[in-house]
């Protein structure tokens, strides 16, 4: 289990550990995906002295910020990079970072080609537009003289990351980003 590999949603893996450091460290040590959120799975190996029955006992831990990173660093080259993200405090970078990572995870099932077609999923599931609120929104868009509104998009350094991770395709518009509102609760219902 040395390369992170991460689960689809629902699912997850628990592997044997080759040693142990002390009999209280586990035996067993994995991750589950658990609507969208990762967790470290431990397992303890234990006999039931009546009948000889093995079982074990199980212990779950949400990843933390490092778990989130080393999963972002392990999925997007760090060639793809920007230096365009603008500073933020470190609790909105972090949330951000968050529902990237639980974003990219959760669409993977789908295996959607196009951007589009990830954009078009978003605005149809109001429950994926509250859950990833903070890297999703409408984008606005610019062509010649022409400017417009485009639901379930989002900001230019996190569309770069997630078209990259997913292997998606854009839709070969010469349509250029012209800004990003997140959304939030008051224009949920104003959506579709």
């Amino acid at each position: 289990m040395n390369k992170y590999n991460p689960p689809k949603v629902q699912t997850g893996i628990l592997a044997e550990l080759k040693e142990k450091q002390s009999d209280s460290h586990p035996d067993t040590r994995g991750y589950v995906n658990i609507d969208g959120v990762m967790y470290w799975i431990s397992g303890w190996k234990k006999v039931v002295p009546a009948d000889g029955t093995s079982f074990q006992t199980l212990a779950f831990t949400k990843f933390s910020q490092a778990d989130i990173e080393k999963y972002l660093a392990s999925e997007i080259p760090k060639s793809i990079e920007t230096d365009d993200t603008p500073t933020k405090e470190n609790d909105e970078v972090s949330i951000k970072e968050n529902e990237l990572t639980l974003l990219i995870e959760e669409m993977k099932q789908y295996g959607f080609l196009t951007s589009k077609e990830l954009s078009s999923f978003i605005v149809r599931n109001p429950q994926l537009r509250m859950k990833y609120s903070n890297i999703s929104g409408v984008v606005k868009l610019k062509e010649n003289n022409h400017e417009w509104d485009f639901h379930g998009g989002f900001p230019a350094d996190i569309y770069k990351k997630v078209c990259i991770a997913l292997g998606l395709s854009d839709q070969g518009s010469n349509a250029k980003y012209a800004g990003f509102r997140k959304y939030d609760d008051s224009n949920y219902d104003d959506i579709i």
